[in-house]
């Protein structure tokens, strides 16, 4: 097999099933919530429920757009059934009950600490810096407490940064994220047995699991570090928790548009190695650059509606396309980020594509600068302090 040959075999095809079986997921979740009579809780995430109605009265008949608006007061039960079902596909089957439910707690988790801390800046600043401390710290782990750890850690600041359940208040409202995180758990796992009953009757599995890449010869317990080890991924791990904890605290104080792109910029880019911060860096860069290029361009064409009809459909092939290509998936989320706030806010599409650039632009240089300055090599240096002939003397 030649070289070309080999790239084009390991490359990973288009998430279509992912992402429909994700979609109905979120969907049947919150239909199921909302026919139990459940109180809704209003998480709508980053757009507020007017901004929600005006994007989808733009694209649907006013009766399913209602409809939705309703059902994304549910956010919780959507969003706890989607990843849960998303978790027990990724895995072998004989794992899958097990992953799944993991998943539905650290949702349940993520979702209360995101709610806890939401619009309190020091506290939120804080919580955000302890959280990426940790999770830097489990990614260097193995197994479970990497898993768990890399979970929290994204998922908390997904939940946070993007509003999720930021409009609840009151004690009680930590049984309703509770009760309908719950909800989505256990309708995510009914789901996931109504797939697995399609493939014992059928022998058709929709969705195939993806098996774990082949770990290297050098890969083993005997090469993982004590959690707390010094060295490049302790520096890493502190410099990641330092600029997204006040990133955080930033943003959770007066919701800023410009420090949230900023933010989302750094913690997409910034990696423990500089060559993977610049890898990251270009295939972001271009992506956002493509996309806000395009959506200008058809803005000088189309109506806003019809615009923001084109956007959407381009991020279901941008979601698809996530792992095979992310520049492409970042120019497809580009395009309707733009399109929407421009069609919004009336200050037009030029002005919020050239915001969007420059502040990514802003976060991008943060992260190179942080991985080439405050994070320089020092291979040698930290190999010396932990390798046993220099402790021995």
């Amino acid at each position: 097999m030649t070289t070309d040959e080999k790239k084009i075999e390991e490359t990973p095809a288009p998430d279509w099933g992912f992402i429909l079986i994700g979609l109905a997921a979120l969907l049947t979740a919150q239909a199921v919530a909302s026919a139990l009579g459940l109180t809704p809780e209003r998480t709508i995430g980053a757009l507020e429920v007017k901004k929600l109605e005006a994007v989808l009265d733009a694209v649907l008949a006013p009766d399913i757009s209602a409809q939705l608006v309703t059902w994304a007061g549910y956010g919780s039960a959507g969003i706890s059934c989607l990843l849960v079902v998303w978790a027990g596909l990724m895995v072998p089957k004989e794992k899958s009950l097990v992953t799944s439910l993991m998943v539905g707690l650290i949702v349940m988790a993520s979702l209360l600490l995101a709610w806890i801390t939401s619009g309190q800046g020091f506290a939120a600043g804080l919580t955000t810096g302890v959280v990426m401390f940790l999770s830097a710290l489990a990614a260097r782990q193995q197994g479970t407490v990497k898993a768990v750890g890399v979970a929290i850690g994204t998922l908390y600041f997904l939940f946070a940064i993007l509003g999720i359940v930021s409009g609840l208040s009151g004690p009680d409202e930590a049984w309703r994220i509770v009760e309908l995180s719950g909800l989505g758990l256990l309708v995510g796992v009914g789901i996931l047995i109504f797939l697995h009953l399609i493939n014992v009757l059928s022998g058709y599995r929709l969705i195939l699991a993806r098996q774990p890449a082949p770990k290297a010869p050098a890969e083993s317990a005997e090469a993982t570090p004590s959690f707390f080890a010094r060295g490049p991924g302790m520096r890493y791990a502190i410099a990641r928790a330092a600029l997204l904890g006040i990133g955080m605290g930033l943003y959770q104080a007066d919701r800023n548009t410009d420090v949230f792109w900023v933010m989302l910029a750094i913690w997409v880019v910034l990696q423990p190695v500089a060559a993977a911060t610049w890898e990251k860096a270009l295939r972001r860069g271009l992506g956002i650059l493509a996309g806000c290029l395009v959506v200008g361009v058809l803005a000088q064409l189309i109506s806003g509606e019809t615009l923001i009809w084109i956007a959407f459909g381009l991020l279901f092939v941008g979601l698809a396309y996530y792992r095979r290509s992310y520049p492409i998936y970042q120019a497809c989320m580009s395009m309707l980020v733009v399109a929407i706030y421009g069609d919004l806010s009336g200050e037009g599409i030029f002005h919020w594509a050239l915001l969007r650039i420059g502040d990514n632009a802003l976060g991008i240089v943060l992260a190179l600068a942080t991985a080439y300055l405050v994070l320089p090599d020092r291979r040698g240096r930290d190999e010396s302090k932990s390798s046993p002939t220099a402790t021995q003397g």
